[in-house]
């Protein structure tokens, strides 16, 4: 009964985070995906190779970060869920696994963040020389 009411409430919380995100940031990812595709040589025929892959690296970067918030909230949720073990080894020791796991995740998550980064401003350098 605890643990669900414990599961509830971080649903909760990560609709919330997602709800008010882009009233936090000041900005809507639609709307800045929007500015990117406008481009109007891409509707004429004449795709352009820049606005693409600015495109494709926004959307990398959009999922990329919710993968973080997600695990984010796994860290603090196998935190509490350590804090409030009482001396339950079985408890602890879910807990110390899923933290692990947690910080394993984030960590994949930005070395991807770094490749992304890395391969979409090389690419853009690299249209911007042809």
């Amino acid at each position: 009964m605890k643990n669900r009411n414990i599961i509830k409430s971080i649903t909760f919380f990560i609709f919330l985070s997602f709800l008010f995100l882009p009233a936090i940031t000041g900005a809507s990812v639609m709307d800045q995906l929007d500015a990117v595709m406008s481009n109007t040589s891409a509707y004429e025929g004449g795709a352009d190779e820049e606005s693409l892959i600015i495109a494709i690296g926004k959307i990398i970067n959009v999922i990329l970060g919710f993968l973080g918030i997600i695990f984010i909230v796994l860290i603090i949720y196998g935190g509490f869920m350590w804090m409030t073990a009482q001396g339950n080894e079985a408890q602890v020791e879910k807990a110390r696994k899923i933290l692990i796991r947690a910080i394993i995740g984030v960590i994949i998550i930005l070395v991807s963040f770094i490749a992304t980064w890395f391969v979409m401003g090389t690419l853009s350098t690299l249209i911007d020389n042809l």
